[in-house]
Formats: C-alpha cells, structure tokens, sequence
C-alpha cells in the first residue's frame, strides 16, 4: 500500500496505524513475531518486537485550519530476544537497529507524518521482560485525531465568487463578483 500524505482529511484510527506498523514489522524480513505490547502476556515467539502507544502531546504546528486535534503520537517499539539464544546481547541491537530503519521515515500506509526515530537503546527497565534480552525503539508520527470540517464530497464548485465584507451573506448573493465559472448561473 502506497504511503498517504496529509491531507485536509486525515482523521486516524489508532488501532489501524498500530496494526499497519506491526504488519510493516512482521513483514520486514526480520524474522521477529510483531504484536502488540501486553505486559501480562507470559507465552511469545521468539525474537518478538512488541509496539506500544507511549504517549501524547500537542504537536508544535498547532492549528491545522481543520478543527483536528493534532498530536505528536510517541510509540516504543520493544525489541525481545531470549537471553540464552547464542550472540543475544548482539542480536538484540542488530534487530533494534534494523527495524528502526525500517521505521524511520515510514508512513505504514496510514495518513499521518513520516515516522521519526528518536531512540534506540537497550530496555532494562522493563520488569516484565526481565528474563529477555530487550532493546527498545522510539518513535513519533503526527496524528490527526476528529474528523475535519473540509471532508470532500466529491463535488467540485463550477462558480467562485467573491465580495468584500461587510456585504457578504445571502443578502448580498446578487451583489457578488463572479471570479471563475459562468456569471449566468
């Protein structure tokens, strides 16, 4: 699937783009099992990358002009390896650095900005996974959460008119300059 760009109607469903960039990880030749992260999971294949929705926060670019909620959307990606596989402490990094290339930049297909890795180092402060070897790599996409007041539906204007205020309104319809489209309509 071809990457989306943004555009004026990008309302995201979270569980969709979480299940994309699994996908894009289960597929990416890495040999892992992509799943979502469950810290009560006790049974998993082997190498495993678990993603996790980490956190929100305002993205910087503010307004968008299309009444969405833009959002800095941070994800950890949790890199698992067993501990007693052989060169684990380098299978580890290796897989973490593979998959954050894979990332990096990466739209899952999914309307929102292009990946952005900002971290990859090892995990040890995750106690659920204390038995593995765990590498863990962060990363942001804007989300625009809510669906935009410019939803196109299809019908494109074939008059553009325009007026100078305060003579605006269906008051003032017949008082209008026609700028592009037959005048006649």
């Amino acid at each position: 699937m071809p990457d989306t760009p943004l555009t004026p109607d990008t309302a995201i469903d979270l569980d969709a783009l979480v299940a994309a960039q699994l996908a894009a990880i289960g597929a990416g030749g890495f040999g892992v099992t992509a799943q979502a992260y469950d810290p009560d999971r006790r049974e998993f294949a082997l190498p495993a990358c678990m993603v996790r929705v980490a956190d929100f926060e305002r993205d910087s670019a503010g307004d968008i002009g299309t009444e969405q909620l833009a959002m800095l959307a941070r994800f950890e990606a949790h890199i698992v390896v067993g501990f007693r596989e052989p060169e684990a402490y380098l299978a580890a990094p290796r897989l973490a650095l593979a998959i954050a290339h894979l990332i990096e930049g990466n739209r899952f297909g999914q309307p929102v900005s292009p990946a952005q890795v900002s971290v990859v180092e090892p995990d040890e402060f995750a106690p659920d996974l204390d038995r593995f070897v765990v590498w863990r790599v962060d990363f942001a996409q804007v989300i625009h959460v809510g669906a935009s007041i410019w939803r196109n539906d299809g019908t494109l204007p074939q008059r553009v008119v325009s007026s100078w205020s305060p003579e605006i309104g269906t008051d003032y319809a017949d008082d209008y300059d026609t700028v592009l489209g037959d005048p006649g309509e």
